[in-house]
């Protein structure tokens, strides 16, 4: 099996969980990029980059699957094309290595905010809020795409596309460690009652639902959301860090109507601009509902997440190593 972002986030971890399971594993590392603790694991390491279609050939030979986990979360236009055009990339080479089955690691975040607090399923509206989340979508379609446009639907590697929701536990990094400095520094916000949905899943549970899209042959040709059983309001996912961290949750409340109406609007005009503020994130992130329906991934794979919100969280907190 290859694995492209080993020695990200994500990718990591999923390369460490298979190793535990004695699943031979192959990265994909870029020649500048420090493989000693993939090695560590027993991970056979293929210098390349995901925009070269021959290195990852060479690093496909021989094996069945490929995870496509690389990713850039930069900002900028030049950066995050990287995540729009190496899917494609990827599959097309995956296809000449004779590769059974490529799986795509996106996030659930192509979907945006949603106006109502219902949670969606894989097929409601696409609707990206950032540049990053606009990329991953762009990715998802020219994976699709070039799938298609090979000789017949037969041939090539099988696709599948997972969507993991805001990903949570050890090493998730500096989305959650700045939220845990503004809860100490008693500087956090909400929108009025704070009932907006959010899905967070841990880590562990995200790699478990990739290891099903794997080997599942009914999960051919689907598109997953890789979610906790359910969404949390802000308020009570909040409540759950503050909890955890020792302090009191006691934020500052926005009007609901006003914020929600005005950030809406922002949000829709850097869309179409293509312009990137991170105060708009953040006003997606107090406004915005995300819920999603895990149960397609339920039925077709079999992956309900384990890990319970009070465990994810406290998982988070002690992952972060330079919060306060």
């Amino acid at each position: 099996m290859l694995i492209t972002g080993a020695t990200g986030f994500v990718g990591g971890r999923l390369a460490a969980m298979l190793r535990a399971e004695d699943v031979a594993v192959r990265a994909l590392v870029r020649p500048l990029t420090d493989p000693t603790s993939l090695r560590s694991l027993g991970v056979e390491i293929a210098s390349g980059d995901v925009t070269d279609a021959d290195s990852i050939e060479a690093a496909s030979s021989g094996c069945n699957v490929v995870v496509h986990a690389a990713a850039t979360t930069a900002r900028t236009p030049g950066d995050v094309s990287l995540n729009a055009r190496s899917p494609a990339i990827v599959w097309r080479a995956a296809a000449r290595a004779s590769v059974a089955r490529v799986v795509y690691v996106s996030t659930a975040g192509v979907h945006g905010g949603a106006s109502s607090c219902e949670p969606i399923d894989e097929d409601g509206p696409l609707r990206p809020d950032s540049r990053y989340r606009r990329s991953k979508l762009f990715g998802e379609q020219a994976f699709q795409n070039a799938a298609r446009r090979q000789n017949g639907p037969d041939v090539g590697p099988e696709i599948v596309i997972a969507r993991p929701t805001s990903v949570t536990g050890p090493g998730s990094g500096a989305t959650w460690g700045r939220l845990c400095r503004t809860l100490v520094q008693g500087r956090s916000w909400t929108v009025g009652a704070g009932r907006q949905p959010m899905h967070v899943t841990d880590i562990d549970d995200v790699c478990r639902g990739l290891m099903a899209c794997l080997t599942r042959p009914e999960a051919a040709g689907g598109v997953f959301f890789l979610a906790a059983k359910q969404a949390l309001s802000l308020d009570a996912l909040m409540t759950l860090f503050a909890q955890e961290l020792g302090v009191q949750y006691q934020p500052r409340r926005l009007p609901s109507i006003p914020t929600i109406a005005l950030s809406r609007f922002a949000i829709a005009a850097a869309t179409r601009l293509d312009c990137e503020l991170r105060i708009l994130q953040s006003l997606s992130f107090l406004t915005a509902a995300r819920a999603y329906d895990p149960g397609r991934a339920s039925m077709v794979l079999g992956f309900t997440a384990r890990l319970t919100p009070q465990e994810t969280v406290k998982r988070t907190v002690e992952g972060l190593s330079s919060w306060p």
